[in-house]
């Protein structure tokens, strides 16, 4: 449920995500109610961590298709077991601290890391995110020179914002 969520709230973590380079504006989302939730626990004194609530987007995602199909999910790794003298097993664990400004996703997968609310030009003037989807109104090239995006819509979806509003997204990764 998104009842107690905080439009002006959602609009400060969207002027952080911006400060980083982390935002992108969408003008719908990919379905009906894809949506994510962020939360911010406490880290330490003077840092906090966000988590990103993606339960609703990852219910609607297809499984992982490839070799990596065969990879066990995480809570299947406390079940793992090696036969002693014979196999081992190593883990590696990496400092995150760069993490988000590490991983770039594309547009879709921003898309997929919606926030509930939309907000319009005068909210977002300020914005380095807004000021790049202007440009892009301009210059966006044809379908055939870019490709489809992959942006298929599913069922009778209807655009859940009011014209010349944008949804922001998170265009990296969410912890959580």
């Amino acid at each position: 449920s998104f009842k107690s969520e905080d439009k002006d709230e959602n609009l400060r973590l969207a002027a952080l995500w911006d400060a980083k380079g982390l935002l992108r504006l969408a003008k719908e989302p990919i379905q009906r109610d894809h949506f994510s939730k962020v939360f911010n626990a406490f880290k330490n004194e003077t840092t906090d961590r966000q988590i990103g609530d993606r339960r609703i987007p990852n219910s609607r995602e297809l499984s992982i298709d490839g070799p990596s199909h065969f990879l066990p999910p995480g809570f299947m790794l406390a079940n793992l077991r090696t036969e002693p003298y014979e196999e081992q097993l190593i883990g590696s664990v990496t400092d995150r601290r760069d993490f988000y400004h590490q991983a770039k996703v594309s547009e879709e997968r921003a898309r997929s890391n919606m926030l509930f609310f939309s907000y319009d030009g005068a909210a977002l003037k300020d914005f380095h995110a807004f000021k790049e989807v202007q440009v892009q109104k301009q210059t966006k090239a044809g379908r055939e020179q870019v490709g489809d995006g992959f942006e298929e819509k599913f069922g009778d979806q209807q655009p859940q914002r009011k014209d010349g509003e944008w949804f922001p997204c998170f265009a990296s990764l969410f912890q959580g």
